[in-house]
């Protein structure tokens, strides 16, 4: 009897785990599907939830200016984001591609010009003698020198070519988001909502509220590392074009890319203002190069202005996992990877203080 018993049981386990095990692998089967289909538009929708939380504020302002009609709001929202994206986009790859095709034909023409070396370059330790070598040929014969270092050029043209098509497919990307996060933004609340309901489901019984400390944190890497270079690259690209520097648009993304892994972009900019000496009057290159001090200084006040408002996690938290993700994830990264590191910073707070919160943190982000 006891024997039967047993056995019964044992085939219910065995039954009942085929069940489970068959139930779990169609879910998971089902999950990587899905996954797999939505692939495509992952990295827009996770861009237009991040300028859905980082521009809140300045859709809300527009709603009270039409009137509180949400609708209304989110389509203008959608319109002038593209404009202010596209139209400088633009303007920056038109130089670019003039500036790469213009340097070319000189090149092909001989009429290249090159200054020569100056002679402190021999003291830089180990490669100082060979950088003076090669830009001593450059000065005398550029096409020798094209020739010398055609496989150096050549892969330098490859990845110019590669950084080209990132950033149009980053403003092709951008543009999507936009139109995607207006929609988000037109319903905001229930969008909350369910990201909570999510969010309570993944945290049981912490009272850490993830959600509002990903929100605050988006706004302060937006405000303090994004938008802190977007105004610098644009201070030094109105410089730039106003000048009639050659290669704007070039010297203008590497400005950008510069102030984004927070790099003085002066270290760009002095080349510039090299040749507003060699080729402006003097009165206007000793404008230029004030200017230019000023522009690549500015991120000193605008960090102090915008950067950690509102933020719940230490900055260099913030800062290392803006520039660790930029670097492992691009773009995108520059924003989840601060979110990431400072969730994880967050949990082993509350971990560390035994599944509480830390005195004197706030249960629920304001605002958030």
């Amino acid at each position: 009897m006891n024997q039967s018993t047993s056995t019964i049981s044992e085939h219910q386990i065995v039954k009942l785990s085929l069940n489970v095990a068959l139930r779990l692998a169609l879910a998971a089967l089902l999950l990587f599907w899905c996954l797999t289909i939505l692939r495509p538009f992952l990295i827009p929708v996770m861009w237009a939830i991040i300028l859905a939380v980082a521009l809140k504020g300045v859709f809300e302002r527009m709603v009270k200016m039409f009137g509180g009609k949400r609708g209304l709001a989110a389509t203008a929202f959608a319109l002038l984001g593209i404009a202010v994206v596209v139209l400088p986009s633009y303007r920056v790859g038109q130089s670019l591609v003039g500036s790469i095709a213009g340097l070319q034909e000189q090149i092909d023409s001989g009429t290249l010009t090159v200054p020569p070396p100056p002679e402190s370059l021999r003291n830089i330790p180990a490669v100082g003698e060979q950088f003076y070598e090669t830009w001593t040929l450059a000065n005398t014969n550029v096409q020798e020198a094209a020739v010398q270092l055609e496989p150096q050029l050549q892969a330098f043209g490859s990845w110019l070519l590669g950084f080209l098509a990132g950033v149009g497919g980053m403003v092709v990307t951008t543009v999507l988001a936009l139109i995607i996060a207006a929609v988000l933004l037109n319903f905001a609340e229930p969008s909350v909502r369910m990201l909570r309901a999510l969010m309570a489901r993944i945290q049981g019984d912490w009272e850490e509220d993830l959600v509002g400390m990903a929100s605050v944190t988006i706004s302060s890497v937006a405000r303090g590392v994004l938008g802190v270079a977007l105004i610098q690259s644009a201070l030094c690209a109105i410089g730039l074009f106003a000048a009639g520097v050659p290669a704007a648009g070039l010297f203008t993304v590497g400005v950008l890319v510069l102030a984004i892994i927070q790099l003085p972009p002066l270290i760009l900019m002095i080349l510039p203002i090299i040749w507003a000496w060699g080729n402006l009057s003097m009165v206007w290159a000793l404008l230029f190069t004030i200017y230019s001090l000023v522009a690549s200084a500015s991120d000193t006040p605008l960090k102090a202005i915008f950067l950690g408002r509102g933020a719940v996690v230490p900055m260099p938290v913030v800062l290392l996992g803006a520039i660790g993700g930029m670097v492992s994830m691009g773009m995108m990264g520059l924003f989840l990877g601060a979110i990431v590191l400072s969730v994880g910073y967050k949990i082993v707070v509350i971990w560390m203080n035994d599944g509480r919160l830390a005195e004197g943190t706030p249960a629920e982000v304001p605002g958030a």
